[in-house]
């Protein structure tokens, strides 16, 4: 599972709709007598070390693809991807490398110096590419902090224009967790800041508790942070800050005991420096098989049964247990759980006696830790009409039921689908925790944000989620057996109605705020958007953003005094800013400039 206008109403038609009044009555015996073993097979195998956890682009990942397609198939179900396949393929950035051309060399006071790649100095994986001399003063600015917040501005006594800047990796915390200097340690903050301060290039001195220098590392923004950014090593420090005579550990040690600025010019040092990094990008797939409805004039219609397939594999990005390097994330809750109640769906709704009114498109989405990008691609390239397309029903980790509680999120999306949602399960009996909001850190929240009614079906968090831990042994296969049952019924009812769901705009019940920030603007991120800037894939209904004018694919470019080049130099913007304070914000829509204010709104701690 991944880490919106006043109410918009599309009238598709009356919706009345129920589990006792479909047109043909669902088999309640059948949907009830869903398989755990069934669930449990499916789980064990794309759970398995053989699929090496099924990060997107991977070949665990195509071999999990090639095992829904092949079920598909044997389902009967009719391939519905492109080229009459069953897969949609769609391609991304997925990690970064060193191109052959990043060197780094200096002069100051009569001493010349070139440095070594990987010994002295590494690109940052967020470092723009790009060829530069500079003959100018170098700045120290200690940590790289400009927080007017918390009244510590380290570029305050120093031009940083043109120049190339030195700075130290975290802050004068130290080890204190609580210190107010500790959200301002990330590495992309000390980038914008350079940036914004007017900065040619900036030079981040390893910490002292580092004895290597880092590995390149791709963060999942596609935006670079818009000047070179390297890396370097103590040495490589001490050999600069030696043209004023002074020492790293001198110069840290004063910052660190006295919680104040040091900052200061370095006379006529010109640093040549050549970075080049270059963009991998792999391929991933979405699954898509369709099951023609049995009604020949209904038929033309189609709900949407999804849930992701792909999860961490071997990588630490997202990770919880980050310090576990060589581990595989087999992710058997998240989401092989979805996966296996979405076939086990499939497989009992191609039986002819359970075939519905209308269409059901059954979808494996991949890409979905890396922010929806699978779904984001489905919406915006569909394979059958979206506006054919009546529902989403999403499962993601619903592998874990305790004490019988489900949530299901998304029931204010069409004004009956908390009624329908409670009467069809008056036999399965789940104690249901229903919220309105078709928003979430799922692949729904893609469909919702194209005017679709969406469900949300997930058994809740645990201790073992996105954690090497979260091993097949561990699923609740009966109580997963019970969630697809009520999702078997929900998604009959829907799909046998005389009439369809109308689709309604929710006021967001919560406005999560990035960071814990203080602020909320209700803008949605377009995660698979590779654009300099801020793309939206939407904004919450009633939100700051939205009663300022903000849309669906607008471009933020700048936040206030922010230029903004990726949603870290976004999230970063935020931070400066209280509720109740009014912010322009300048935006592309389309090729035109658009300059907008919005009052920013408390947000939800």
């Amino acid at each position: 599972m991944f880490r919106m206008k006043t109410l918009l109403v599309v009238v598709l038609a009356m919706f009345v709709i129920g589990c006792t009044a479909s047109k043909t009555p669902v088999n309640k015996e059948s949907v009830t007598a869903v398989a755990p073993a069934d669930i449990q097979y499916h789980v064990n195998y794309l759970a398995s070390d053989s699929l090496e956890g099924r990060l997107s682009g991977t070949p665990g990942c195509e071999a999990a693809a090639q095992y829904l397609a092949a079920e598909f198939k044997r389902f009967g179900l009719a391939p519905q991807g492109e080229k009459q396949s069953y897969v949609q393929k769609f391609d991304f950035v997925g990690g970064v490398a060193l191109g052959g051309k990043n060197s780094l060399a200096m002069s100051q006071a009569g001493r010349d110096t070139t440095w070594t790649l990987n010994v002295d100095f590494v690109p940052a994986g967020f470092s723009l590419s790009s060829k530069l001399e500079v003959r100018e003063d170098l700045a120290f600015v200690g940590y790289g902090i400009s927080a007017g917040k918390i009244d510590f501005d380290e570029y305050a006594s120093v031009d940083a224009k043109g120049k190339v800047v030195l700075a130290l990796r975290y802050s004068p915390a130290g080890d204190d967790p609580h210190s107010p200097f500790v959200e301002f340690e990330a590495l992309r903050y000390k980038a914008l800041q350079a940036r914004e301060h007017g900065a040619a290039a900036l030079l981040l001195v390893i910490g002292k508790k580092d004895s290597l220098l880092p590995e390149l590392k791709f963060d999942r923004a596609s935006s670079d942070a818009g000047i070179p950014v390297l890396f370097v090593t103590q040495q490589v420090a001490d050999w600069i800050l030696q043209g004023r005579n002074q020492t790293l550990a001198a110069v840290q040690d004063s910052i660190d005991a006295t919680k104040k600025p040091r900052s200061f010019l370095i006379a006529d040092c010109r640093v040549q420096v050549e970075t080049e990094v270059l963009k991998h990008r792999r391929e991933a797939a979405n699954v898509i098989g369709m099951l023609a409805g049995r009604d020949a004039q209904l038929q033309n219609q189609a709900i949407i049964i999804g849930a992701h397939y792909d999860h961490l594999g071997r990588s630490t990005e997202g990770a919880l247990d980050p310090d576990l390097k060589s581990e595989i994330r087999n992710g058997a809750d998240d989401n092989a759980s979805g996966t296996a109640g979405m076939l086990e769906l499939a497989q009992y709704f191609a039986a002819p006696e359970h075939r519905p009114s209308r269409s059901l498109i059954f979808m494996g989405f991949a890409g979905e830790e890396l922010g929806l990008l699978g779904s984001a691609h489905y919406v915006n390239h569909p394979t059958f009409p979206l506006e054919q397309t009546i529902a989403m029903l999403n499962m993601d980790m619903i592998g874990r039921l305790k004490d019988s509680a489900l949530v299901v999120q998304g029931v204010g999306t069409s004004p009956d689908f908390a009624a329908l949602v409670e009467r069809c399960n008056a036999e399965t009996r789940l104690k249901l925790s229903l919220k309105k909001d078709g928003l979430g850190p799922s692949d729904h929240s893609s469909f919702y944000q194209k005017n679709l009614p969406v469900l949300f079906f997930f058994s809740g968090l645990h201790e073992d989620y996105h954690r090497a831990s979260d091993d097949a042994n561990k699923i609740n296969a009966n109580g997963e057996a019970q969630i697809v049952s009520l999702v078997a019924k929900v998604a009959a009812a829907i799909a046998n109605s005389d009439s369809l769901p109308l689709f309604t705009k929710v006021d967001s019940e919560e406005r999560p705020q990035a960071r814990g920030f203080r602020v909320s603007v209700g803008t949605i991120p377009d995660y698979a958007a590779e654009v300099e800037g801020l793309k939206l894939s939407g904004v919450r209904a009633g939100g700051p953003a939205e009663r300022a004018g903000l849309q669906g694919g607008d471009i933020i470019i700048r936040f206030g005094t922010i230029d903004i080049k990726n949603i870290y130099d976004y999230t970063f913007a935020l931070g400066e800013f209280s509720p109740g304070e009014e912010v322009e914000v300048v935006i592309l829509r389309g090729t035109e400039k658009k300059t907008m204010k919005l009052k920013l709104e408390a947000g939800k701690r």
